[in-house]
Order: C-alpha cells, then structure tokens, then sequence
C-alpha cells in the first residue's frame, strides 16, 4: 500500500510519495552499476611483500623494496602504511617491476610497516604482512684523536690528522 493512487486516475505527481520514490530510483540505479560492474573484469594485485632492514637510526633515510602483480597487467600503486602517523603512494609501476621506497622515522621506537597494491582501476590487494623496524637514537661518534707534530714554524703548514668513528657508520664532520 505505498500510494494508494497507484495507476489510477489520481496518480499524478501531487499524490505521489516523492521520498519512496527516490529510494526506489536509487536502488535501481545501484543494481544497474552492480549489473554492469559485474561484466567488467578486474582482478587485484598480488599481496606485496616488503624486505629491507629490521633496524635504523632516528633521522636515517631507510631503503625498503617490494612488488606485486596484476593479473589483468594492469599498472600498480602502492600504499604504505608506515606506523608513525603517516602513509605514502608511490606509483604507478609496472605490474611485477620491483620497486625501491625510502622512509625517515623521527623518534625511536618499533614500527610496523604494511603496504597494500592498488591497480589503476582501484582494486585493492590485501594488506601485507606487517614489517618490523626498530628504529634506535642516533649515537654520538666516539671523541676524535689527532695525531700530529707538536711544533712547528712559523709560515709553514702543519698536517695533522683527526679520526673519529661514529657506531652507525654515518659519515663524520670535524669543526
């Protein structure tokens, strides 16, 4: 009974439910987007998986690759989630084309990576396994020693030698 009027001589606009019938057109047109999305074929990529280092420095510009297929070779891109608040896209590649991204955490601390594979048709992969880094301080380089004459003459240059090394391999600047 949701218009009493319905294919009668009263069934003009006046009387017609305007709120039922909107939610009937909708419906309509989702089911046509569903029809004819249903004869579109579109697979999603492959679950990437990331590789990389387990631990870092704070401030350390970190190497990560992965990659992932389409079924359909559509082009990829790729979301990271990279646990300290804030997510990256990279893209598009080639489907299957391993890729490098980089990332700087700025506190120390563990994080958990994951990344999802999005083809260009918006078909997303699963989220892939998380990845653990930790991320240390970043430590001082030990005291430099310097090695060299203790005199000289006026006029002439002195070498010397200053050495110092820093635990994380970084490189190391003298003043």
């Amino acid at each position: 009974e949701f218009n009493p009027y319905y294919h009668s001589p009263q069934d003009i606009i006046a009387n017609m439910d305007v709120d039922y019938s909107t939610r009937v057109t909708k419906l309509e047109i989702a089911t046509l987007g569903t029809i004819a999305e249903a004869q579109v074929s579109n697979n999603p990529p492959s679950t990437p998986n990331l590789d990389g280092p387990t631990t870092g420095t704070e401030y350390e510009e970190i190497t990560f690759t992965t990659s992932s297929t389409d079924p359909d070779e559509d082009q990829i891109f790729y979301e990271f989630d990279w646990d300290d608040g804030t997510f990256g896209w990279f893209g598009p590649y080639t489907s299957g084309e391993t890729i490098e991204v980089m990332h700087t955490w700025d506190t120390p601390d563990t994080y958990e990576i994951k990344l999802r594979a999005v083809d260009i048709r918006n078909k997303k992969s699963d989220w892939s396994i998380p990845f653990n880094i930790e991320i240390r301080p970043n430590q001082a380089p030990n005291a430099p020693t310097i090695t060299g004459p203790n005199s000289g003459t006026i006029k002439k240059l002195i070498a010397f030698k200053v050495t110092a090394l820093d635990p994380e391999g970084h490189d190391v600047f003298y003043s």
